[in-house]
């Protein structure tokens, strides 16, 4: 009788170990850069850094199904009761060996952040746009490396990679009758929203994105050097929390520098760096973020 109990226990935990590695293998598909960027982080990091990722690839997917907003609302608040219970049931909470009351105070601040492309649709006022990026991006990144909001560098990374990921799928947040951008920007540049899409774009928008990938390519390179001086300054018992951070923007920025070599069209596409390329900049990346420290 024991020895069948033992068994149909094994089942269970076999069968939640499937599921859970189902939902990270989605999140987090090979050959992409978050494999790459995680794959290179500290063992001892990289259970909790992808369940963390799993999570944040759920909650950013949720706030952007505004096809089916009433079925999204719903999950919506099904993770918000989840996140606040004691005992979870989704397969990926249940994974974590622990969560302490920071990093769950940040998934809700998370998972809000995304919920309000549901109750409150595009974040396009300045304000909007800040508060949107701050409780996503940021909060993401800070999720990853386990600090919080006082460190200003990992909070700018986070920011930048939002604002990137904003304009490489403007395609996909159009469709879906979504704008991630401040309309002040676009006011500015004399720039309709209905211009943002492949039949109506014109040479003023080309323009704008242009710039706009420029701009961001140098923040980029900015926060990768903040990210560098951290190693360096850092305890080599804290540095291993932002080798993952590191390598991940390193990604982003070789990807944002061939769209811009390409003179690609985010309004036409979303771009994406072959497997190999991301292997390759994910392995020269961890060796330069090692050789700072």
């Amino acid at each position: 009788m024991a020895d069948r109990i033992d068994s149909e226990s094994i089942n269970v935990d076999r069968v939640a170990t499937n599921r859970t590695t189902e939902w990270i293998e989605q999140a987090i598909p090979a050959g992409s850069g978050r494999y790459y960027a995680l794959l290179h982080s500290d063992p001892s990091l990289q259970k909790q850094q992808r369940l963390i990722a799993t999570l944040i690839s759920i909650f950013s997917k949720l706030g952007f199904q505004s096809r089916e907003v009433e079925v999204a609302r719903h999950k919506l608040e099904w993770w918000r009761q989840e996140l606040e219970k004691d005992t979870c049931s989704h397969p990926v909470m249940e994974a974590f060996d622990s969560i302490t009351p920071v990093v769950r105070s940040q998934l809700i601040q998370l998972l809000n952040g995304y919920g309000t492309l549901l109750e409150s649709g595009s974040p396009s006022t300045d304000e909007q746009n800040r508060k949107f990026h701050l409780d996503t991006g940021a909060v993401a990144c800070h999720l990853l490396s386990g600090t919080q909001s006082d460190n200003k560098t990992v909070s700018d990374a986070g920011i930048v990679l939002s604002r990137f990921r904003c304009i490489r799928y403007l395609r996909h947040h159009v469709d879906s009758g979504l704008l991630c951008l401040p309309i002040s920007s676009l006011e500015a540049a004399e720039i309709s929203p209905a211009l943002l899409t492949p039949a109506a774009s014109n040479e003023t928008v080309t323009s704008y994105f242009t710039a706009e990938l420029e701009a961001l390519e140098q923040r980029m390179q900015n926060t990768l050097a903040a990210l560098v001086s951290i190693n360096a300054e850092t305890s080599e018992t804290n540095r291993i929390n932002f080798k993952a951070l590191y390598i991940y923007l390193a990604l982003q920025s070789r990807l944002l520098h061939t769209m811009r070599s390409d003179k690609s069209s985010v309004v036409d596409e979303v771009s994406r760096l072959t497997p190999i390329r991301n292997y390759w900049h994910a392995f020269l990346a961890a060796r330069r973020f090692d050789k700072a420290g």
